[in-house]
């Protein structure tokens, strides 16, 4: 009983306090609002948030099961040249131009998941580039600054050339095996006996499906193994994206509980 009178009396003279410090407090948010508005709309730089679809064969040239974790990490490290605002170094490594390369807030990429039939999430070989801008009119040099920063490193051109020379001779061999194979076939034919020539000929053919199979693999292999692809592009998003209902929230939640704390000081001198 005496605890819910000792509530009863706390919140009347909350609302006491509130009624008498009502008009400070209304004008402390409203002050704070307008002020972190006008910031979000008039004086700070319109920021366009974008995502791109991205993928890389680089741990396929490492011979590793790395997954993206190169790729993602040449990405982040960019962020270095823009947090220390270098923006002329950020334009020669992408081979952009500066004021594309002043465009830049911030630049991430994250590495892709999906869930399994044992619901455990699995790396997949795909990751996203999340962009920051302060301009919507640079998608396409940003893009191609990207791809001449992967196919330009040259730690990435030894690797990806050690990798198509490699199959390159694998090719050559299993073409160079297949011809061998068609040639002893045609010999066999034409002189070994009717039943052994029958068996030895389909061998020699399985076994040349077999070879023209990895031959046709090992071609697609090298045509479309490459550092870096986009899947998809940035989005072209022409509203800006600055969060100002969230911010506007937050300001007013805070504004508030400073401004019953100034109130409460202010009763008290």
């Amino acid at each position: 009983m005496n605890e819910e009178l000792s509530l009863d009396q706390f919140f009347k003279n909350f609302v006491r306090f509130i009624n008498r410090n009502k008009k400070f407090v209304f004008v402390f948010v409203v002050v704070n609002l307008l002020i972190v508005s006008s910031y979000y709309t008039i004086l700070r730089p319109a920021q366009y948030r974008s995502i791109a679809l991205c993928t890389s064969q680089i741990d396929k040239f490492e011979q590793q099961r790395e997954f993206q974790r190169v790729a993602i990490d040449l990405i982040n490290n960019l962020q270095i040249y823009i947090q220390a605002k270098d923006f002329k170094a950020l334009s020669d490594v992408l081979s952009i131009d500066l004021d594309v390369a002043r465009s830049f807030i911030e630049i991430k990429a994250i590495q892709l998941y999906q869930l399994d039939m044992n619901e455990e999430y699995r790396n997949v070989h795909k990751f996203e580039i999340e962009l920051i801008v302060n301009s919507n009119k640079n998608y396409d040099a940003i893009e191609k600054g990207i791809l001449y920063y992967f196919n330009n490193n040259q730690y990435l051109i030894d690797i990806t050339d050690a990798y198509m020379t490699a199959k390159l001779s694998l090719y050559n061999d299993i073409v160079n095996e297949i011809e061998a194979l068609q040639n002893e076939r045609n010999i066999t034919r034409h002189n070994g006996d009717f039943i052994n020539t029958e068996v030895n000929s389909e061998d020699a053919v399985n076994e040349i499906i077999s070879l023209a199979q990895k031959r046709e693999s090992t071609l697609r292999d090298t045509k479309t193994s490459k550092v870096f692809s986009f899947v998809q592009g940035f989005n072209r998003l022409n509203t800006p994206q600055n969060n100002l209902l969230q911010w506007n929230l937050l300001t007013a939640c805070i504004s508030f509980i400073l401004a019953l704390f100034i109130s409460l000081v202010r009763e008290r001198i």
